[in-house]
This record gives C-alpha cells, structure tokens and sequence, in this order.
C-alpha cells in the first residue's frame, strides 16, 4: 500500500489538507511505501512533538517489551534537559489513527557536510530501537530512509542484533549504496532461563576458589561496617539519593577519567527528571550497597519487559578491597531469579566482569542512511574511511597491549 509521507509542523498546526488535524504534506516529491495499514508522519518541532507525549505513554504500556530508552521517560526528559537547544524530528507509525511506532530524531548542523539527523537521547541512551508495536518496525524503517533524502545523512548506533537482522537489513540488502551497517560493541547478557536459581547460575558462573573469594570478602565487609542492600523504587526516594551517588561516581575512576553519566550539571537534571519519570512507572531499578549509611556502590538499571537493563554503575575506592561493585551486582542477580525477569542484560561495552558473568552475547550495530545524491555518496566514501581508520587504530591498540602483556609474564632468567 502505497501511502504519502505526512509533516507536522508546531507552525503551521491548523492545517486541514489531511484527515488528521495538524498534519500537512512534506514537501518532497514521491511517496512512501509501507506496510499495510500503517500511515507515516512526521512531527516536527517542540510543540508538536510534545503533543505525543499522551500517546507515546499509551503505546509504552501496551508494548511491554518495547525499548525503554527511547520510551516517553527517556525522550521527554531528554528533550527538556539535554536536548532542550535541538530541533526534534519525530517518525510516527498509526493504524486506524492509534499510535504504533514512534522514532525519534533531532536535527544536528555539522560544518561542512550540512545537517544530519541523529536519534534522540544521543550520548545518553544505550539502545535506539523504535518504540513500535509488532509491524511497525517495518514501515518506520522505510520512513527513515525516505527522510533521510532530505539530510547529509541519518545516523542510528547501538541498534540491537535482533532489530537489524530482523528489518533493518532486509531493506538494505535492496539499495545497499545508499546504507552503512556495522557491529558496534557486544551485548552481553545473562540468560536466567537456563538456570534453576542463583546458586545453580553462580555455582556454573565462578569457580571454587571466587565462589569462596566472595564470600569472605562480604563477611569481611560485614564484620568491618554495617552493611545493607537498598531498592529504591518510590519518586522521591530516587530523587533524594541522585546526588548522593553522584557524588560517589566522582570519586570512582568513572569521576577521575570523566566518563560518569552525572558529569555536568546538565546531565543531573536530566537524570533527576529521568528517575521521577521511571519510578513512577515503574521501570526503574536503582540498588545501593550501604556501609556504615554511606553509598559503598551503586547500579541504576531499567526494567524493559522482562528483562533487568543495568544501565551503569559504581563503587567508592575506599571500599575496593572488598569488590562492593561485584557483591552488589551479585545481589542484583539474585533478585532476578527471585522476580520476574528473564534475562539480566548488561547492554554496551565489552568488560571482562561482563564477560564473565554473561552466559549469551549479540551484536549492537551502527546503521547510517545517506541521501541517493552526489553529496550522500562523497559522504559515504568519507565515513567509509574513518571507520576504517578507526578500526586500523583499534587493532594497533590491541596488539600493543597483547605485546605488552607477553612481555610481561615471560619469565626471566638468570
């Protein structure tokens, strides 16, 4: 079915060309080809933007399993805080008038190239799969490529291995000069199923000697501190410990080399509204190990459906004998067995604590869309290289440390 790729526009909102009231034409010529019955339109602006947000709540509720983070908590907080300076563009998929998928974007000027389109929560959100009921995917797929005709290019990282396997590569197998799609980082996750509680998970994870290692260390931390496990589930609650564990994320190595997610002031209000948001639906999971009242480790993590998304978290190095971070995320999966997940998902990054812990890995992938244009090709030639580059870079890098590792435990003689 072949159906015309509708505009909302904050600007012009009492236009009446189309059966849905604030909708008008894109002005570019052709139309979309989608999958039956869905209709694509697109809402730009902030204001038209945040008229969904009603709607963008009714379908998280009916998709239980859709991605948290870009559910309306993640983007509407987002788009107050972080996000507040960008134009949002917003791909929306409905059947029969209800809201089925929503994707959205933000308008981003690069020098040079011109401006490109990237997904909203950029550098805060760990997977950018659409929010879409079944079916919707598809069509919201090929309203991306449409769009992106109208940008330098459209870009998406971190889209999970089923996602792309499932809809984004079908559609580039048929233009393929036009796409981008490469594995990004590893998602590892532990399967809960294949196990029939924690001890059986522990027992197969850690050998013996860890087992026993771990053990002693929390008597130990027991014996030197008074130690309990919070669950903070309640708004204010997680609220009221938000700076506290910022806090403790600078002084962890995450503060020391900058890469905490409570860095600037700006990143904490968007956090602060964030946990309001997801408390009160529900979603969020924010777990502190306290030693003597005092935070000796945290992790923020998401319930998405069935699964325990861990986010990120820390530990204070005034407490690094006794490996807080690794008891508290033992807790974490002890409570797992005992809720309702099915999988503990440790989403980006290839850690070895993740590695070792996890019993089943996939792919996060980047896909970028360029126009079907003399620019969309040099800047496919041009982001062709620098993936290159990096790669180049990255295997230099480990078979440095590889090198440097060997030297350092062959034995010497004397």
């Amino acid at each position: 079915m072949s159906v015309p790729l509708l505009e909302c526009s904050s600007l012009k909102s009492e236009t009446r060309r189309v059966p849905l009231k604030g909708w008008r034409d894109l002005p570019v010529a052709g139309m979309l080809r989608s999958v039956e019955p869905f209709e694509i339109q697109i809402a730009r602006g902030r204001r038209a933007v945040f008229a969904l947000e009603p709607e963008c709540v009714a379908l998280a509720a009916r998709t239980a399993d859709g991605n948290v983070f870009l559910g309306p908590e993640w983007v509407f907080s987002w788009l107050s805080t972080l996000g507040r300076r960008y134009e949002p563009v917003v791909l929306v998929a409905r059947r029969s008038g209800l809201l089925e998928g929503f994707w959205p974007f933000f308008e981003c000027r690069l020098p040079v190239i011109g401006t490109a389109l990237l997904p909203a929560c950029a550098h805060a959100a760990d997977v950018f799969d659409p929010l879409a009921a079944p079916g919707a995917e598809h069509a919201l797929v090929e309203a991306l490529e449409r769009l992106a005709a109208s940008y330098a290019f459209a870009w998406l990282p971190l889209l999970s291995g089923e996602f792309t396997a499932s809809t984004v590569d079908p559609l580039t197998r048929k233009n393929s000069s036009r796409h981008l799609v490469r594995p990004r980082t590893p998602r590892l996750e532990i399967d809960l199923s294949r196990f029939e509680d924690f001890d059986a998970w522990e027992q197969c994870t850690f050998g013996s000697k860890s087992r026993q290692s771990l053990r002693r260390k929390q008597r130990r931390l027991e014996d030197n501190h008074r130690v309990a496990f919070l669950e903070i589930a309640d708004p204010a609650g997680a609220v009221q410990w938000l700076d506290r564990i910022a806090e403790l994320e600078k002084s962890s190595w995450k503060g020391a080399e900058g890469v905490g997610v409570f860095k600037r002031a700006d990143h904490r209000a968007f956090y602060r509204i964030l946990f309001e948001a997801l408390a009160a639906s529900g979603r969020l999971r924010l777990s502190i190990l306290l030693a003597d009242d005092q935070p000796a480790a945290y992790e923020i993590a998401f319930w998405n459906g069935h699964r325990h998304a861990m986010h990120t978290m820390a530990f204070d190095p005034a407490y690094a004998a006794y490996s807080p971070g690794r008891l508290l995320l033992l807790h974490s999966v002890r409570r797992c067995f005992t809720g309702q997940a099915a999988v503990f998902d440790f989403l980006q990054n290839d850690q070895a604590y993740k590695r070792q812990m996890a019993n089943r890995e996939s792919q996060l992938h980047d896909w970028i869309v360029f126009p079907a244009s003399l620019r969309g090709r040099l800047v496919r030639v041009a982001v062709r290289a620098v993936h290159a580059w990096t790669e180049w870079q990255a295997r230099r890098r480990k078979a440095r440390e590889a090198a440097t590792k060997a030297q350092e435990t062959r034995p010497t003689t004397t």
